[in-house]
């Protein structure tokens, strides 16, 4: 693992509170080693291995556990693997939602190259970064930018990063080469396999009382949007349980979205914002 300078990756922490996007707040996301603040039991709801995890804070996990890595190796030489633990999803904050920063989207990721053309030259040339991978806790559509009006930054399409592995939530299947698809983060982090499969034993178990379940919000100003139909026919139906969570913040209050799956046998879900949704992993 490269030993990056902190302000590719742990420095971007400290501007959790609107530090990246003036609207955006995830100091309580990254605690716990990225998994969030953990979900109190109680007598009435018992979650355990449950936190208040951000579909967004892959980056952090992914590091925080590859520094305990026992197959780590010290020795860039004997290293067959190169790990370069940059948080580009949380920097790219400045570069799509930051005013200040926008003029500069298109060049997201040189510094990162510079750094390892100039500290790490001969593992960064050996292969031509070949042997390198990184972790990005956003979509692939977020860093190939098309055009000068489309959404995203270009660090996917810097050329020296063309050979690098990039693990991200959602691929280009045509860059299915050099990019592989990893989920979005759930809430559920059990510590040990007998863990999980206590809860899949309890979740087999629980008696289902609703046919349907929908979880989420109208989205107005998108006609024929399924979500709307979704919500009005599951209002209309004794079977289907409706969780609104325009009101409510159902990303920082997973115990509303796991009681609302938890009583239903079928989950309903639509395209979210991206071609997949974090709920559909909860689910």
């Amino acid at each position: 693992m490269h030993e990056l300078p902190s302000s590719f990756n742990t420095d971007l922490l400290a501007k959790c509170n609107r530090g990246l996007a003036d609207w955006i707040d995830f100091c309580d996301h990254w605690l716990n080693e990225g998994f969030g603040k953990r979900i109190e039991e109680s007598s009435s709801s018992s979650f355990p291995h449950w936190y208040a995890t951000n579909n967004y804070l892959l980056e952090v996990i992914f590091h925080r556990r590859m520094v305990t890595y026992p197959c780590r190796i010290l020795i860039p030489s004997k290293a067959d693997a190169f790990f370069i633990p940059y948080y580009g999803g949380l920097e790219a904050l400045e570069y799509l939602y930051g005013e200040k920063k926008k003029h500069l989207r298109d060049t997201q990721g040189a510094s990162l190259i510079n750094w390892l053309k100039q500290n790490a030259t001969e593992m960064w040339s050996r292969y031509n970064g070949a042997d390198h991978f990184m972790v990005l806790g956003r979509t692939s559509w977020d860093f190939f930018r098309q055009n000068e009006t489309s959404w995203g930054t270009k660090l996917l399409q810097q050329p020296e990063l063309a050979s690098v592995t990039a693990l991200v939530l959602e691929k280009m299947p045509w860059k299915a080469a050099v990019q592989e698809a990893v989920p979005y983060p759930t809430s559920f982090h059990p510590p040990s396999h007998a863990a999980l499969q206590e809860w899949m034993h309890k979740v087999r178990n629980i008696n289902r009382t609703a046919l349907f379940s929908f979880v989420g919000g109208p989205r107005p100003g998108k006609p024929g949007d399924i979500q709307m139909e979704l919500i009005e026919q599951c209002n209309a139906s004794a079977r289907c349980t409706f969780t609104d969570c325009t009101g409510v913040s159902c990303g920082k209050n997973p115990q509303v979205v796991l009681s609302a799956f938890m009583d239903t046998d079928f989950c309903s879900q639509p395209r979210g914002d991206t071609r997949t949704r974090r709920s559909a992993f909860d689910s």
